[in-house]
């Protein structure tokens, strides 16, 4: 690795190259797909995962096209502007091969469906990326990264909402408030990183926000306890258990911010929402 980018700790790899959010999409994939008994192939799987790592690693190579090596201090930013023709080549490998899997694999609703949500991102991009566009003030960024998450997450889990409407509801609206707690809370960590790079975020557009964040995720955790009557039984404790864990891990996270690392928070912050792993442990 080069002299101006210090070899960070094996756990912050997942991070820096993005691919701990495509695990995340998976593992609350296959999670929903196991609770509410839908059939799924493991093309759904690689296909969900690639597009996630593709949408997040372009959002970061098109940051740092704006941002100088000289005043980046976060080791993500770092790595994608040094190597960002590296990082170029294969993001442009994994979306051919994810669009000629995605053609050759899936049936055609899914391909139509998986059409419409990068048309979407593509919008989320032209307009909320644009400097100066004032988009954010309309919908924040942190919406919609979770909209659109949440979204792809539940793409080919189609079949939930004419098994089970109501419970399918609440699990993307609960899934939906954990992302957008987790999209915030970045935001509230790294506000000293946004001010010197000149980047805006929710909690520096309406500081009250930073303080209310964590209370979003407690939201969700709240929210998931109605699956006791929507869903009685097994599968609805192991939602509610999944929820509880993220949105517990990221609130006592945030109370305990002050004696962690930004980079680390950002780590730690991911790694709580595996909280389905655990649960299919467990129960």
């Amino acid at each position: 690795m080069p002299p101006e980018i210090p070899n960070p700790p094996i756990w912050r790899w997942p991070n820096i190259l993005s691919i701990d959010a495509a695990l995340i999409a998976v593992t609350w994939q296959y999670f929903f797909s196991a609770v509410f008994n839908v059939s799924l192939d493991w093309v759904h799987f690689l296909v969900l995962g690639s597009a996630v790592w593709l949408a997040y690693a372009a959002d970061r190579w098109i940051d740092c096209m704006r941002i100088d090596l000289d005043k980046a201090s976060a080791q993500r930013h770092r790595f994608y502007i040094v190597y960002s023709r590296r990082i170029l080549a294969v993001w442009i490998m994994v979306l051919i091969a994810a669009v000629v899997l995605a053609h050759c694999k899936l049936d055609r609703e899914d391909l139509m469906a998986g059409w419409i949500l990068t048309a979407a991102c593509l919008v989320y991009a032209l307009l909320v990326q644009r400097p100066g566009g004032g988009w954010d003030w309309f919908m924040p960024k942190e919406l919609w990264a979770a909209i659109l998450f949440s979204a792809g997450v539940f793409l080919f889990l189609g079949d939930i909402w004419s098994t089970d409407p109501l419970g399918a509801l609440v699990a993307a609206v609960a899934f939906c408030f954990v992302c957008f707690a987790n999209c915030s809370l970045m935001g509230k960590w790294e506000r000293k990183e946004d001010r010197k790079l000149r980047q805006m975020s929710l909690c520096l557009r309406w500081p009250v926000w930073a303080v209310f964040t964590k209370w979003l995720a407690l939201g969700a955790a709240l929210l998931s306890w109605g699956f006791l009557i929507i869903l009685p039984g097994a599968d609805g404790w192991a939602l509610i258990m999944a929820f509880n864990l993220s949105g517990w891990g990221l609130f006592l996270l945030d109370m305990g911010s002050r004696f962690l690392p930004v980079e680390d928070l950002r780590v730690l912050g991911d790694a709580v929402l595996f909280s389905p792993i655990l649960t299919l442990v467990l129960l």
